[in-house]
C-alpha cells in the first residue's frame, strides 16, 4: 500500500485549517541571504495577455492566491522595492520559493530592514508577530523562555521549589490568556500548571500576541488575549536540522527535525526534542535546590496534504516530563536538615486534525474544519500532600466564511463544541467535573473605505453547567493618514477555574489549604481599550510607535488570598478586580542593520481579598525593556542585548519567623541584563550568552525556609531570580538548507 492510498482517506475526514479557498498557488520571497521579504508584490499573467491580479507578501514574506480558472500552472512576476523583479512558473499546489537578488547602485548595496517584532498594520485587532529571528535572540529553549525581549508579556517564576515560569498579559496571569497552537486550543486546563514550557523553542516558526478581544471563531476563553504559535511546516521546514543547547550548570537540551516532500501533494514532518537538569544549586545556602531538577522528552509527527479541491493536515504529539525539588536533605543525606519535596511526573497526548475545502469560481468563500483531542495525566508529592491531575478534552470548530456582494461586506460564521473531563486533588481535598460546550458565532466585517474597518459580532455558548453564556465582542480599526493608525476593541469572555493547576506555585506552602466552592461558577471579564500605532520613517529609516491602554473588569473572580499568615484560601469575588495597563513601544533602525526597540508598561492591578481592595500580590507597577542588535553581515556575526527593568509590587501579609527583621512591604526596583552573540559558520549557527549578566538575586526568596513543615513556610513569594548569572553556548545546524 502507497503513501497516497494510505492517508487520502483521512485526509478527507481530518480537520482544518481556516481561509483555504479555490486552486492554490503559494510560497515564499526572500533575498540572496535568506531574508523573507514582507510586502513583495506577486503579479500573475493572463495566458492570453495581461495583468491577472496581485497579493503582497506577509511579515514572513510567504504569499497564497487563487486562481477561478484553476489552471495547473501560471506565470507571476515578483517585484519588491531595491530589488530585482522575477518571473518565476508556479505549480498548482506546489510551494515554490523565489529569491531576489539586491540592486546595487554606485557600488553601495540597498539594504532592506525588518523588525524581529512588529505590529500587524492592517488587522483591526492588536496583533504582534514575532518572528523566527526575534526567536533566536535570545536561549529561546522554550515558549516560556521566548518573551525575554517583548514588553508586552511578562514571564517570572512561580515559586522557589519547581522552577516553573508563568506569563503575564495585560497584568493577568496566563490562565486569563488563551493559548493556541496553529489556532488550536492548546495549554489550557491543567497544561496551565507547567504547560508554558511544553513547546520546545526550536520547533516554532514564529509567534502571535492578540492584545484583549480576539475573534470569535478562536472560541469563549480569550479574556487578556491571546497566543497563537505557529509551528515549523513540513512542506517549507528543512529537510534535516538540529539544536543544541548546554549552560554552565549542566542544563542539556536538544531537537531533532526531519522533513520531506514525499510528492507535489504529500509531506511529512517529524520532531524530536529531549531536555535534562541534575546538578545541585544553593547559593543562598537556605538548604534549598536554587533549580529543580527535570528531565522531559516530547515529539511531533505531522503530515500535509495539498489537492486541488482540499487541503488537510494532522499529526500527534506526546510528552513525558519529570520534576523535582525541595531541600538538599530529600535528595542527599537525611541528617542535613528537615525534608521538603515537592515532584511533578506529567504525561501528555494530543492529536490534530485540519481540513479545508475549496468552492471553484469563489476565492473568498471557504469551509474549515478542527478537531483536536487531548489526554494530560499529572500527579506527584507535594511535601505531605499528594497532587493527582486528569483531563481529557475533545474540541470540534467549523467555520464557514464568506461575503455579502462584495469585500466591504465579508462574514465568518459557525459552530463549535468543546468537551472536558477534569478531575484534579490535593490531599483529601478533590474536584470533577465535566463540562459540554456547544457554541456557535457570527462575525461581520464592514470596510467602506481602505482606511476604515469595522468588525462585529459575538458567540453564544450554552455550558451544561453555567447556561447561557453570551459574549460580543467589537474591533474598529481607522486610518485617516497613511501610517496613522487607531484601534479600539471590547469583549465579554468566561472559563472555568481549576483551583490547584491554577496556581500550582501557591500549593508549595506548610499553610493550611482551604477551597470554599460550593458550586462550580465561571470567572467572567469584559475586556476593553484602544490605542494608536505610527509606521513611518525616523531620520530616514524605518520607525514604529504604537501607545495602547487596555481595561479588563471582572464579573466574577476566583481568588487565592494569602493575606493571613498561615493560610491560603480560594473562593469567589464578585465583580471588584480590575486590570489596568498603559504602553509604550518605540522601534528603530537608528544606523543600517542596528535595530533598537524600547518598551515601557504601567500596570495598575487589584483584586479583593478580606473584603478589601488591594493591589495584586508581587504585581509591579511599571516594567520597561530595552533591546538592542546588530547583524554584522560581511563575517556573519549578530549581537543581541536586553535589558529588564522590574518596579516595585505588593507583598502580601506574611510572617517569617527566619528573619531578624520583618519583610519590607514592597518588592524592589532592580534590573536584568541579557547578552548573546551569534557567529554563522556555513551550515552552522554558533551562538554564545549570559543570562542575567549583573547575577541580581532575590534575597530570601522562602518564608521560614529553616522549618518547611511549618505554617508559615513559603515558597510562592518569588518576585526575582533565586540563582543569577548564568552561560550558555549552542548550535543550530542545517546542512541541507532550503
Amino acid at each position: 500500500m502507497n503513501f497516497r492510498t494510505f492517508f487520502l482517506p483521512i485526509g478527507w475526514v481530518s480537520m482544518a485549517s481556516v481561509g483555504l479557498v479555490g486552486q492554490s498557488f503559494k510560497g515564499t520571497v526572500s533575498d540572496s541571504l535568506d531574508r523573507p521579504l514582507p510586502s513583495a508584490r506577486v503579479v500573475w499573467l493572463l495566458s492570453a495577455g495581461g495583468i491577472g491580479g496581485g497579493h503582497y507578501t506577509d511579515s514572513l514574506g510567504r504569499f497564497s492566491f487563487t486562481l477561478k480558472s484553476q489552471p495547473e500552472s501560471v506565470r507571476a512576476v515578483v517585484t519588491a522595492p531595491n530589488f530585482f523583479s522575477d518571473t518565476v512558473l508556479l505549480q498548482a499546489g506546489i510551494p515554490y520559493s523565489v529569491v531576489l537578488e539586491a540592486k546595487t547602485l554606485n557600488a553601495y548595496e540597498l539594504v532592506v530592514e525588518s523588525f524581529s517584532t512588529s505590529l500587524y498594520t492592517s488587522k483591526p485587532q492588536f496583533i504582534e508577530n514575532i518572528g523566527s529571528g526575534e526567536l533566536r535572540r535570545a536561549a529561546c529553549c522554550n515558549l516560556s523562555e521566548s518573551f525575554e525581549t517583548n514588553a508586552t508579556v511578562d514571564v517570572g517564576f512561580t515559586d522557589a521549589v519547581t522552577g516553573a515560569k508563568t506569563i503575564q498579559l495585560l497584568g493577568l496571569d496566563g490562565r486569563y490568556v488563551s493559548i493556541t497552537s496553529e489556532q488550536l486550543p492548546s495549554l489550557r486546563g491543567l497544561a496551565s500548571a507547567y504547560g508554558i514550557s511544553y513547546i520546545p523553542g526550536p520547533w516554532m516558526e514564529s509567534i502571535q500576541i492578540s492584545k484583549g478581544s480576539g475573534s470569535v471563531v478562536n472560541g469563549f476563553e480569550s479574556m487578556a488575549g491571546q497566543i497563537n504559535v505557529e509551528l515549523k511546516k513540513p512542506e517549507t521546514a528543512d529537510w534535516f536540522y538540529m539544536n543544541g543547547f548546554l549552560n554552565h550548570l549542566g542544563r542539556f537540551e536538544a531537537t531533532v527535525q526531519h522533513a520531506e516532500q514525499i510528492n507535489p501533494r504529500w509531506s511529512f514532518m517529524t520532531l524530536v526534542h529531549g531536555d535534562y537538569f541534575k546538578t545541585v544549586t544553593d547559593r543562598n545556602v537556605d538548604g534549598f535546590l536554587d533549580i529543580p531538577f527535570k528531565k522531559s522528552v516530547s515529539g511531533m509527527h505531522r503530515w500535509k496534504f495539498q489537492g486541488k479541491k482540499m487541503e488537510s493536515q494532522f499529526g500527534a504529539k506526546v510528552l513525558a516530563e519529570e520534576r523535582e525539588g525541595g531541600t538538599l536533605s530529600a535528595f542527599q543525606q537525611p541528617q542535613l536538615g528537615p525534608i521538603f519535596y515537592a515532584a511533578a511526573s506529567t504525561i501528555r497526548a494530543e492529536a490534530y486534525g485540519k481540513t479545508g475545502f475549496f468552492f471553484a469560481g469563489k476565492p473568498y468563500q471557504s469551509l474549515g474544519l478542527m478537531v483536536s483531542g487531548t489526554y494530560h495525566n499529572q500527579r506527584g508529592p507535594i511535601a505531605t500532600r499528594n497532587y493527582t491531575g486528569k483531563e481529557y478534552t475533545g474540541y470540534f470548530n467549523l467555520v464557514f466564511q464568506s461575503r455579502i456582494r462584495s469585500d466591504k461586506h465579508s462574514f465568518k460564521t459557525g459552530a463549535s463544541f468543546l468537551y472536558d473531563d477534569v478531575s484534579e486533588g490535593l490531599g483529601n481535598t478533590e474536584f470533577q467535573r465535566k463540562e459540554a460546550v456547544p457554541g456557535a458565532f457570527f462575525e461581520y466585517t464592514w470596510k467602506p473605505l481602505d482606511a476604515l474597518q469595522v468588525v462585529t459580532g459575538g458567540r453564544v455558548d450554552v455550558h451544561n453547567l453555567f447556561g447561557v453564556l453570551p459574549q460580543p465582542r467589537f474591533h474598529l480599526r481607522w486610518e485617516p493618514k497613511c501610517g496613522y493608525i487607531f484601534r479600539l476593541s471590547g469583549s465579554r469572555g468566561f472559563r472555568s477555574p481549576n483551583p490547584f493547576a491554577d496556581r500550582m506555585g501557591m500549593l508549595m506552602t506548610g499553610r493550611e489549604i482551604s477551597v470554599d466552592l460550593p458550586e462550580w461558577k465561571p470567572e467572567i471579564t469584559w475586556t476593553y481599550g484602544g490605542g494608536f500605532q505610527w509606521v513611518r520613517t525616523l531620520f530616514g529609516r524605518d520607525a514604529q510607535i504604537t501607545l495602547d491602554f487596555f481595561e479588563t473588569r471582572f464579573e466574577r473572580q476566583f481568588v487565592a488570598d494569602r493575606e493571613i499568615s498561615g493560610q491560603l484560601r480560594m473562593y469567589y469575588v464578585e465583580g471588584r478586580g480590575f486590570s489596568r495597563v498603559a504602553q509604550a513601544n518605540v522601534s528603530f533602525f537608528p544606523l543600517e542593520r542596528f535595530e533598537l526597540r524600547l518598551g515601557w508598561k504601567w500596570q495598575d492591578v487589584q483584586a479583593e481579598f478580606q473584603g478589601q481592595l488591594q493591589d495584586m500580590p508581587l504585581m509591579p507597577d511599571h516594567r520597561g525593556i530595552f533591546t538592542a542588535g546588530y547583524n554584522w553581515k560581511k563575517i556573519g556575526f549578530t549581537v543581541d542585548g536586553t535589558l529588564q527593568l522590574m518596579g516595585p509590587g505588593r507583598y502580601p501579609m506574611v510572617t517569617d519567623p527566619g528573619l531578624s527583621e520583618p519583610r519590607p512591604l514592597t518588592t524592589p526596583w532592580f534590573g536584568i541584563v541579557l547578552l548573546q552573540m551569534t557567529k554563522k559558520l556555513g551550515p552552522f549557527d554558533v551562538y554564545a550568552g549570559v543570562e542575567n549578566l549583573a547575577d541580581y538575586r532575590q534575597e530570601n526568596p522562602l518564608v521560614d525556609a529553616g522549618n518547611p513543615n511549618g505554617d508559615n513556610f513559603d515558597a510562592s513569594l518569588v518576585y526575582a531570580p533565586i540563582f543569577g548569572r548564568t552561560f550558555y553556548v549552542g548550535v543550530h545546524w542545517s546542512p541541507f538548507k532550503k
